[in-house]
């Protein structure tokens, strides 16, 4: 007679053991699971997870504790940071859940004014053309380290009454490689969670004067919601870094806030909330006001957009897009960060999505109050 090792019966008993477990388990699962509605979802989610306990327990060897049941986090994830900081608090304008926001009554007569036909596009991307890359990157420092540079505001501008901000060695402007179109410039320095957001720069070796030259340029604390009093690097005066869609954002299947839009009209009127700035010109009484919350329209298809563009809709579906600035060329840009990682291919199908794809939101009904981007 052939006899079984010690360790093969013990084996073969642990198997037979765990059999009779994970069957029990199973027709105890199965009488819960029928006194449950069969229709409803509640049910079929405990069923599933009463399923799952079950046969991870019964497959536990004999001598190992069940496992411990803990409390899941229903806190909805928090926007992705910057080496350590936050974008902004989590209570910010552009962190709002705008899905149950009411449509504004003159919502179509905006969307006509502009076009309904006017499609979308990402004002960022992969592509270097002619020295240069669309979209606006994220410069990263330490001022614990990092060199300190003076700017003039103007070619009049004294250096001297001009804030100082933190430099990196080799920083990166709008159009990097190079230096193109509006000349943005961001840094986010980490050590004091603050973001220098400057227009239209020209660094010391593009002028005579040997200095750091901008337009305009302002300091954001990325953990407060206070309205800058004098205006950011764009048209609204809200925060560049706010509404830029990051790569690393979709990398990670979610873009959690509000993207920034430009239009190619925009009113000549007084900015409405979050805005605090405009340079608009238009005088149509129906053209949208800087600051204009759109809204992805809940049944937009998106099916035909590829991956990279589709989350990016998405966003739009839940936290909108907020008109920041004006724009120079046709269609509606989204503001970004540049990537060698994004797929233009994939970002182009966002042309398929038109404005009248959207419908104008009321910003106004979850603003907290006055002087803050504080939302109830």
């Amino acid at each position: 007679m052939h006899h079984q090792p010690a360790s093969q019966r013990l084996s073969h008993a642990r198997r037979d053991l765990v059999a009779s477990k994970l069957r029990r388990a199973l027709v105890a699962s199965s009488k819960r699971g029928r006194a449950l509605v069969a229709s409803s979802k509640l049910g079929r989610a405990l069923v599933a997870s009463s399923l799952v306990v079950a046969v991870a327990t019964a497959c536990l060897p004999a001598d190992t504790p069940p496992p411990v049941a803990r409390e899941v986090p229903s806190a909805v994830p928090a926007r992705l940071g910057i080496g350590g900081c936050p974008v902004h608090p989590s209570d910010h304008a552009f962190a709002a859940d705008v899905r149950r926001t009411p449509v504004r009554a003159d919502s179509a007569a905006v969307i006509n004014s502009v076009g309904g036909a006017l499609s979308f596009r990402a004002g960022f991307g992969s592509l270097i053309w002619e020295g240069s890359r669309p979209g606006v990157p994220v410069n990263v420092v330490d001022s614990r380290s990092a060199a300190k540079v003076a700017f003039r505001y103007g070619m009049l501008g004294s250096p001297e009454k001009d804030t100082v901000h933190p430099m990196p060695v080799a920083p990166k402007f709008e159009g990097a490689p190079g230096i193109a179109w509006d000349r943005h410039l961001v840094i986010v320095d980490t050590a004091t969670c603050t973001s220098h957001e400057f227009f239209f720069v020209t660094p010391p070796w593009l002028n005579v004067l040997g200095l750091w030259i901008a337009t305009t340029g302002t300091v954001i604390d990325l953990r407060s919601n206070v309205i800058p009093p004098n205006g950011t690097a764009n048209g609204s005066g809200t925060s560049m870094l706010s509404g830029l869609v990051r790569y690393e954002e979709v990398a990670a299947g979610r873009v959690d806030h509000a993207v920034g839009i430009n239009l190619p009209k925009v009113k000549l009127a007084p900015p409405i909330w979050p805005a605090n700035r405009t340079d608009g010109r238009s005088d149509d009484p129906s053209a949208p006001e800087m600051g204009t919350w759109f809204r992805l329209r809940p049944e937009a298809d998106l099916s035909t957009l590829g991956p990279q563009a589709r989350i990016i809709a998405e966003a739009m579906k839940v936290h909108g897009a907020v008109l920041s600035d004006t724009g120079v060329h046709s269609g509606a840009a989204i503001g970004g960060s540049p990537s060698e990682h994004w797929n233009d291919a994939d970002l182009s199908t966002l042309s398929r999505l038109t404005l009248g794809d959207f419908e104008v939101i009321d910003g106004e009904s979850f603003r907290k109050q006055a002087g803050s981007y504080e939302i109830r």
